[in-house]
């Protein structure tokens, strides 16, 4: 087992002891590594030495992916599991991963995660059922909390000391590439959710995860299909289906509608554009950029939009892609990551996503619990920035997140004088959205 700590020696205590005197298969060796800590980590470290399971490793600031390579490469045992040392094992989780790798002759296991905030309360159990885990989804398995043969961490190289971000993901990508995987329906590894845990530089590691999809998708010699539908829908999201003059408003010299196109044909992704004909103004703005219309009842794009346009067109489409105007700031690499995640993962939907600020209510499997805090990578999502991506035959569901202004939907006057005034003082935001 290997702990990776940088700072955390108030938490180091109770992790260590959740590790060595609180699981029914004790581990053979544990090994902290203290990746330049300059608070107590060292001191709290040395009282567990006297255990001559636990040995202890001093870096300089490598960084998790390479702290954890070199704790693994110290190990001499068949079956590794990392934890960082602010979370901790709850009791006999270790002998759970050890019976489900046992039961699945898989050799990468994981379960689900007792969310606690702080001070180590519970906040509830955070599923991660094996059937909507991919490579769309705002988390993945992460690296600390499962259980994996060494021979399966030499075999995908490790984690990737590249990254800034993201390694974890990475490493889960790599990994269902050449193993099969098994699921633990328990509880093995408490997430203690506090400052040092919140994202801190949500951007960039949502940079770093999208170079991650497309280093997977490049491995696994997946490409852009040939035929990709767009219909561009003015009654998606539903609660903004009365607002279709909205999207013939204008920001700067453009209507919602002519930077939705433009973002669409910049993506180099679609083969065809469809429009949804929900009024006679948006059907003659189709018609004056030679685009196809659809007939389509409100919202019927998310039921039967793939039959009703593949009839428009007269062929099938691989992907369906449903995509709002009123979302004006919306990163159009977005679209791109939306339809990548749809075919790494493949799911059925992948939907554009952010998360609930806090407070809020989160469902949990043990009900709805008050969540508070900082936005956090464990938070809930709400569907916002109005891309869907459906795949005829896909499983499961997958995300997108979008962060602010992304999320900002102009629906009415107060809305489009909102993003006007935006615009007006951030005048950088009309050149990042398009």
């Amino acid at each position: 087992m290997v702990i990776t700590a940088r700072n955390y020696g108030r938490f180091l205590r109770q992790c260590l002891e959740s590790v060595l005197s609180r699981q029914m298969s004790s581990p053979a060796e544990v090994v902290i590594v203290d990746d330049g800590s300059t608070d107590e980590t060292p001191a709290v470290a040395a009282t567990f030495l006297h255990d001559p399971r636990v040995s202890y490793m001093r870096l300089e600031g490598i960084g998790l992916s390479g702290a954890a390579n070199r704790g693994i490469g110290k190990l001499a045992t068949e079956w590794i599991l990392r934890l960082d040392a602010d979370d901790w094992l709850p009791p006999d989780s270790l002998e759970a991963l050890l019976q489900g790798a046992k039961a699945s002759n898989a050799d990468f296991v994981w379960g689900d995660l007792q969310l606690t905030d702080s001070r180590g309360f519970p906040l509830g159990r955070l599923s991660q059922n094996p059937d909507i885990i991919g490579a769309g989804m705002i988390r993945s398995p992460a690296g600390s909390g499962c259980l994996f043969k060494r021979r399966l961490w030499e075999r995908v190289g490790g984690y990737d000391e590249t990254l800034r971000f993201q390694e974890d993901f990475d490493f889960w990508l790599k990994v269902t590439e050449q193993s099969d995987t098994a699921h633990v329906d328990r509880e093995v590894y408490a997430y203690r959710q506090h400052a040092g845990t919140m994202s801190t530089n949500v951007r960039a590691r949502s940079a770093a995860r999208r170079d991650v999809k497309r280093r997977a998708l490049t491995r696994r010699g997946i490409g852009i299909p040939e035929r990709v539908a767009f219909c561009i829908s003015t009654s998606l999201p539903l609660a903004c289906r009365g607002a279709v003059s909205a999207a013939l408003e204008r920001i700067g010299n453009e209507t919602l509608l002519d930077r939705l196109e433009e973002k669409i044909r910049k993506s180099g992704i679609a083969s065809d554009i469809v429009v949804e004909a929900s009024s006679p103004a948006i059907a003659e703005w189709a018609k004056s950029r030679g685009l196809a219309l659809a007939q389509l009842p409100p919202g019927a794009v998310l039921t039967r939009g793939a039959e009703t346009i593949a009839h428009t067109l007269g062929h099938p489409s691989t992907l369906l892609v449903a995509i709002s105007p009123y979302f004006p700031f919306l990163d159009p690499e977005r679209i791109a990551e939306s339809v990548e995640t749809a075919l790494l993962g493949g799911h059925e939907r992948v939907d554009t996503v952010e998360a609930v600020p806090f407070p809020h209510l989160v469902q949990m499997a043990n009900g709805w619990q008050e969540h508070g805090g900082s936005p956090s990578p464990m938070g809930s999502l709400s569907l916002s920035g109005g891309v869907s991506v459906f795949a005829h035959g896909g499983r499961g569901r997958g995300f997108v997140q979008v962060f602010f202004p992304e999320g900002m939907a102009v629906t009415d006057s107060a809305s489009l004088k909102a993003a006007q005034a935006l615009v007006a003082g951030a005048p950088e935001l009309v050149h990042n959205a398009r």
